[in-house]
């Protein structure tokens, strides 16, 4: 295929999977996606609405590379956007003035304590993103992605550890590989180049509250649906076989996916392990109690449940090198009994272009 029909074929792809998004949102009387500070997403889509989104996004993204050729497309890589997002998320602008008012960038930048003219520079590079806008000169108004900042506090969280911790150590991979080349240690890593702080990332979010709160409400947000979501792992596992027995998660944060199988096997005993901070914090549903345990455990010391049907592990394994996810396993061996479960909730890599999509692709690598 020519690379002329395929960029005629790319906004074929388009059309048509547009045109079967709007009709089933006119259909429904859901709102039309829009900027408008009013447009709330709609939850919940059909799997194959799902999909026509996301062939959009594919390939409008590959068009557009095509259509801007390999030298505008590799100079128009965007490095301003998270300077901008990080201001947002550190001075918390979003919830500064509601919905739907408007201010100004003198008012904005005295709530803030900022210079008017940092303010004014760093919003307007937001705006091109569509992030605020400004109604009239000088003037600044929500938009919908403004409104979704302010309005999602966990949302707000996830930009958090996205400008403060992941963009600050992105730029040290290279370095952090030439200094610890092939290295398994999770105290060699770009984030410690970038923090100057020498504990594993880990057990640096133990000592600091605000970080370790951060990320705990980023994992309520990164699991609250897509591949991360819980309700697939129920469904699609066959839990029937076990429903009388008994289930061990390991790092099992708030005890949330525990609930979710009691709540969907009445016979299953299920018991969640974190380390002391996270069991502390969470409690056992009312309505579960007696049938689901949290446990404080550290999955790097021999498991003190002994034959249990099956060992949990949800995203667990992605967090640590080769050598310490054999040391984690390993630590469950004097505990398994015959015909005993180990069960591991992970993404797998595909072999490069073998994926549905690149966008997918670049996503889980």
């Amino acid at each position: 295929m020519s690379e002329q029909s395929r960029i005629v074929e790319l906004a074929s792809i388009i059309s048509k999977n547009t045109a079967m998004v709007a009709k089933y949102l006119e259909c429904h009387g859901i709102l039309s996606p829009s900027f408008n500070k009013n447009y709330v997403e709609p939850k919940d889509l059909p799997t194959e609405i799902m999909a026509a989104k996301q062939a959009i996004v594919e390939a409008t993204e590959e068009l557009s590379v095509l259509a801007l050729g390999p030298t505008a497309f590799l100079t128009a890589t965007n490095t301003t956007i998270l300077p901008a997002l990080h201001f947002i998320y550190r001075h918390d602008i979003a919830t500064k003035f509601h919905i739907d008012e408007e201010t100004n960038f003198a008012g904005l930048a005295h709530k803030i304590a900022m210079d008017v003219s940092d303010t004014e520079r760093i919003l307007r590079m937001a705006m091109t993103q569509r992030i605020f806008s400004e109604l009239r000169p000088g003037v600044v108004a929500h938009t919908a992605l403004s409104r979704a900042i302010a309005t999602t506090p966990l949302l707000s969280s996830y930009l958090g550890l996205l400008t403060e911790e992941i963009w600050l150590s992105s730029s040290r991979v290279v370095d952090a590989t030439a200094k610890w080349p092939g290295s398994n240690e999770p105290d060699e890593t770009r984030y410690n180049l970038a923090s100057g702080i020498t504990d594993a990332y880990f057990e640096g979010l133990k000592k600091d509250p605000l970080r370790s709160r951060r990320f705990d409400e980023v994992m309520k947000y990164t699991h609250n649906g897509g591949a991360f979501e819980r309700a697939g792992l129920v469904k699609y596992y066959d839990w029937q076989s076990i429903s009388d027995g008994t289930v061990v998660e390991l790092g099992g944060s708030q005890g949330t996916m525990c609930f979710d199988l009691a709540r969907n096997f009445s016979n299953m005993k299920c018991i969640s392990q974190d380390l002391p901070a996270v069991v502390e914090a969470t409690s056992v549903p009312e309505d579960l109690q007696g049938r689901v345990q949290l446990m404080p455990h550290d999955f790097f010391t021999e498991q003190p449940i002994k034959n249990a049907d099956a060992y949990l592990f949800r995203w667990i394994f992605h967090d640590w090198s080769d050598k310490y996810s054999i040391q984690i396993l390993r630590n469950l061996i004097p505990a398994l009994k015959d015909g005993a479960r180990i069960l591991i909730g992970e993404l797998c890599l595909p072999e490069l272009g073998k994926a549905t999509s690149t966008v997918v692709e670049r996503r889980m690598r």
